[in-house]
């Protein structure tokens, strides 16, 4: 099936686009029409569904095609909350349905794709039951020259500080921020230099973190995921290393916790507890020195403790589910 690309009009913000200017304006899909619309160099672009920031329309059936002015490909990344099965948005890498499907994506998830064309091809259907908030999407296009900024390094990596470094090929900068943060869509925390390296404080060990740096000179300050190289690192754990592992303390990086199958009880890692009352909980501290295991006896007399006499607290791991599960803490 093949659509026919027709012009509509869009509401959007006016602006004002240069290569020595950045700035973010909003793009709102059609509900029940095709509308073009045009990315310029280093502008970051948020791609929202026909609701906008509410939840998208009933029976929408709306095609927006994105198309770079500046030929080179176009970057799209962000959440979706789409209803499953029967909503769906579909990308095509090119400006119809006719050229490659990129992805189709429904339910929840992250979408980060780039093009290998100029032109992007949004196609979104909903039927005439649940609607849900859809989708808010960053998007952006290089020059054709490419980023200013790159060679992105990160050094010296301890739990709580890292070293980053770059190189910019533009004379006229003179100082640079660094936005970073613990998701690459939440870069909520910066730190402005004025040479090409910068040292980050006060992290949190074991933890990933994502940053982009942008200059005053062709790439403005901001706080945008386009236009600029993302980097990313994990801390190490903290430098001055416990003598004594606290064993209650599942959140710590001396600890790793880890669930899945009986067969792969490492599949994955994180602590998955809801509280020693909860059937769900793989991984529970318990402190109640007077507390007896129901499940291992008839009354406190038969039962277990759950709290070993002379003992301050233990560590459960798996629940009263039946099933294959299976779990591991492992004390470092």
């Amino acid at each position: 099936m093949r659509y026919v690309l027709k012009y509509s009009i869009l509401l959007i913000v006016l602006i004002s686009v240069s290569h020595n200017v950045l700035c973010q304006t909003d793009v709102i899909m059609p509900a029940t029409d095709t509308a073009v619309f045009d990315i310029y160099p280093y502008v970051d672009y948020t791609v929202y569904d026909a609701g906008g920031t509410a939840n998208y329309p009933h029976s929408a059936h709306g095609v927006l095609i994105l198309t770079s002015t500046s030929g080179m490909p176009i970057h799209m990344e962000g959440d979706f909350d789409i209803q499953k099965t029967y909503d769906k948005l579909y990308v095509y890498d090119g400006p119809d349905d006719t050229y490659p499907l990129i992805g189709t994506y429904t339910g929840t998830g992250t979408l980060d794709i780039t093009g290998t064309r100029d032109t992007l091809c949004l196609l979104f259907t909903s039927n005439g039951s649940t609607a849900r908030p859809g989708f808010a999407f960053k998007a952006c296009a290089p020059d054709s020259i490419g980023p200013e900024i790159s060679n992105l390094m990160v050094t010296a990596i301890t739990g709580e500080t890292a070293n980053i470094s770059w190189t910019d090929r533009n004379d006229s900068s003179s100082r640079w921020m660094l936005y970073y943060g613990t998701s690459p869509y939440n870069l909520n925390k910066s730190v402005q230099v004025e040479s090409p390296h910068a040292t980050l404080r006060g992290l949190q060990p074991l933890k990933s973190y994502y940053f982009r740096v942008y200059n005053n000179a062709g790439q403005l300050l901001s706080t945008g995921v386009c236009g600029a190289e993302l980097g990313a690192f994990t801390t190490v754990c903290a430098s001055n290393a416990a003598t004594c592992v606290n064993y209650t303390d599942l959140t710590s990086c001396h600890v790793s916790c880890y669930y899945g199958s009986y067969g792969n009880p490492q599949a994955y890692r994180g602590v998955i507890d809801y509280g020693s009352g909860s059937i769900s909980s793989r991984h529970t501290v318990h402190y109640n020195t007077n507390e007896y295991d129901p499940r291992t006896g008839a009354s406190n007399a038969t039962r277990l403790k759950v709290v070993p006499d002379g003992e301050i607290a233990s560590v459960r791991l798996g629940n009263w589910n039946n099933g294959g599960q299976g779990e591991c803490v492992i004390y470092e």
